[in-house]
């Protein structure tokens, strides 16, 4: 069973051009299923075109050559398991990120925003992270932090400082 409780589907370019994704990174994403297959496909076309030496690896051509409804595997998998990148907790805080990125842009799809993020907040096993301020049943560290526009000041403040994070890894 998957973490991704509320159905998202994101769009391999909206995330593209959020955070530079890892072969993990959209494995764990593919796995939970906030990416259909085909994003792994994408992926590889954007590795080829861009990344120095993608042409010398076969499973990366391999996937860019599939059709939509042909199994990525073993292909993603070979990827994943070679991946540098393949830090189980960077991994999660990243999608967390990017899910969390997704529900504010669309935030107004939603009769409670706010309610998405606990819905995740719980998907994702309670993260110990700076998160725990944007949900509302949580006691605030802060006395004068709370109220519902304080959670929305949090929200752009937690995408900033994670946006601040990820964006050397553009």
């Amino acid at each position: 069973m998957n973490m991704n409780s509320l159905n998202l589907r994101l769009k391999y370019s909206y995330v593209r051009n959020l955070i530079k994704l890892s072969w993990s990174d959209i494995k764990f994403l593919i796995d939970e299923e906030y990416f259909d297959e085909t994003a792994a496909i994408e992926h590889a076309y954007n590795v080829l075109e861009y990344e120095e030496n993608s042409f010398n690896n076969d499973s990366i051509i391999s996937l860019a050559s599939l059709l939509k409804k042909q199994t990525i595997h073993p292909f993603i998998d070979i990827l994943e398991q070679t991946d540098a990148e393949n830090n189980k907790l960077l991994i999660r805080e990243k999608s967390l990120y990017i899910i969390l990125s997704w529900l504010y842009l669309n935030r107004n799809n939603y009769e409670d925003p706010l309610e998405m993020i606990e819905i995740v907040y719980a998907d994702f096993e309670y993260p110990k992270d700076d998160m725990k301020e944007l949900v509302r049943y949580l006691p605030a560290e802060d006395p004068e932090n709370v109220g519902v526009e304080k959670i929305y000041a949090n929200w752009v403040a937690y995408l900033k400082k994670k946006r601040e994070k990820f964006s050397s890894t553009l």
